[in-house]
């Protein structure tokens, strides 16, 4: 599978394949240290879905533009022995990985952002849980249409954790269609996903280019790595932490 020879398909950066080679790779290695002087050094496994997503279409001045939406990258890190996993760090080895500001997006690009957050319950729970993954929720804004192009892979497997810690959340991108966000906009709310009515339809891992309109609410819910060490044993302080800072549900 991870070392195939032609014609069968070679696993790449950009594939499940080599994805899970370096999340296996990870385990592997840390479960080698856990009872070695590099404990401290081991981690369970980063978020490895990889999504390729972009917008295209005219802006208001009839402008060709297209965009890779960046949020993508906004993965969480696997847990470590001591201590949290990154929240949104993207892949283990691309923890640089940066994303524009959502108004420097908006000025560019006929869209409009309704959320960029952290992912509620979004982690690997564990003494030590994986870092959170991102919650990014957009629309078509100030033209009729755009056309969205949506390769997933990763939304049916979870990142495991180590040590009794727990899975990773799975990539989720849901898309709702003749909503309406425009009316709860113009009545002067900012909508929720989840309050926007209309037809909600899963994106699988291969989707058809599909048209979204003003009336469209795109949703992106990153994955993230496993948890460390068994949920039970977590500080109940570093809990409610997270249940204050909104990222944690009771």
């Amino acid at each position: 599978i991870l070392n195939c020879s032609p014609p069968a398909p070679c696993a790449g950066a950009s594939v499940i394949g080599g994805k899970k080679a370096q999340a296996l790779t990870l385990k592997v290695l840390s479960q080698a240290m856990l009872k070695s002087p590099l404990r401290w050094r081991a981690t369970a496994p980063w978020a490895s879905t990889h999504l390729d997503l972009s917008i295209e279409g005219r802006d208001r001045s009839a402008k060709w533009v297209y965009t890779s939406v960046r949020e993508t990258s906004m993965l969480g890190g696997g847990a470590r022995a001591t201590k949290d996993g990154i929240d949104v760090s993207n892949i283990a080895g691309s923890t640089n990985t940066s994303v524009p500001n959502v108004e420097q997006t908006e000025e560019r690009y006929p869209v409009l952002y309704l959320k960029r957050s952290l992912r509620l319950d979004g982690e690997g729970a564990g003494k030590y849980r994986g870092g959170f993954g991102g919650d990014t929720v957009i629309k078509v804004h100030d033209v009729d249409s755009l056309t969205v192009r949506a390769f997933i892979i990763g939304t049916k497997i979870s990142d495991s954790g180590l040590e009794g810690g727990s899975e990773g959340a799975k990539t989720i991108v849901e898309v709702k269609k003749d909503t309406d966000v425009m009316e709860q906009l113009q009545s002067g709310r900012f909508p929720d996903f989840s309050s926007v009515n209309g037809s909600s339809k899963i994106l699988g891992f291969r989707n058809d280019p599909f048209e979204i309109t003003a009336h469209d609410v795109l949703r992106i819910s990153s994955s993230s790595g496993g948890g460390f060490g068994r949920p039970e044993e977590r500080d109940p302080d570093l809990v409610r932490q997270d249940i204050e800072e909104a990222v944690l549900s009771v």
